[in-house]
């Protein structure tokens, strides 16, 4: 039997994994369908995990769910901490701290396609495709904000975030008040249609439909040499994405899966 940490990992990627809130007994039916884990030993992992402050129990509609918990920070890639901005932690070398509020529109930023593309603009960074000097960022479909943020996290001078949803252009705005970033990330309602700026780095977190849409749109306003991130697209959606964008004018240079979940980091050539 493997050991109560490592259970307790896949416990928390599960949850981390799903689309739609999850309560305790589908959690609990999928271990014992995967992995063969009887009911008593689930119940009395999750309740450690839930006095550990790692998930938490949630309540909507007379329903109750068990989430990830957002009351510690989060680490979403190698250098990359997503925080509440009411927690205090101690960066360590090299980390890059995000304060971010737990939202109404897009929770704590720590679903997969999020986690994905923050890897995606840290890839393009150690990479050294990211020029700091008179560099920009657009990121479709902001949300929270956090691409924004972790662009201008990673030397980007100047960042536009755009969405369609009020509610999400508020939360992304409180969430750049609360990084200190006002002066150098702007969040608009701005149609992706009405955008003619060139950037440097563009992240798209969002699904297959769209992504093909905005095709063209994304060559138009992507500069030579920059780059772009693209998740929000299932494992055996990548191929089409791939073909598509890399026909004619990007190159991929690096993707990642995690679980169903896919992101692409491309850089235009031509």
């Amino acid at each position: 039997m493997e050991k109560p940490e490592d259970i307790k990992k896949k416990i928390i990627n599960l949850i981390s994994e799903k689309e739609i809130k999850t309560s305790s007994f589908e959690i609990k039916k999928v271990l014992f369908n995967k992995y063969f884990l009887k009911k008593n030993i689930s119940t009395l992992l999750i309740k450690e995990l839930v006095e550990e402050g790692a998930l938490e129990y949630t309540n909507m509609f007379g329903r109750t769910f068990l989430e990830l918990s957002y009351q510690k920070p989060i680490h979403v890639s190698d250098q990359v901490v997503l925080k509440p901005p009411h927690i205090k932690y101690n960066p360590k070398p090299g980390e890059k701290i995000i304060n971010l509020n737990q939202g109404i529109s897009f929770g704590n930023g720590s679903h997969s396609t999020t986690r994905l593309c923050i890897r995606g603009i840290e890839k393009a960074w150690k990479c050294r495709y990211i020029n700091t000097t008179g560099s920009n960022a657009l990121d479709i479909g902001t949300g929270s904000g956090v691409l924004a943020i972790t662009s201008i996290m990673f030397g980007v001078e100047k960042a536009t975030g755009i969405d369609k949803d009020q509610c999400s252009i508020k939360e992304a705005r409180d969430n750049v008040r609360l990084n200190c970033f006002q002066d150098r990330i702007k969040i608009k309602e701005t149609p992706i249609e009405n955008i003619n700026t060139k950037f440097t780095l563009i992240s798209a977190n969002l699904r297959m439909p769209t992504i093909k849409e905005l095709y063209s749109k994304i060559n138009e306003i992507t500069n030579i040499n920059g780059c772009v991130v693209i998740s929000g697209i299932k494992k055996y959606e990548m191929k089409g994405v791939r073909d598509l964008y890399c026909k004619k004018h990007f190159d991929c240079i690096w993707s990642d899966t995690q679980k169903d979940w896919s992101v692409i980091l491309l850089r235009k050539t031509s």
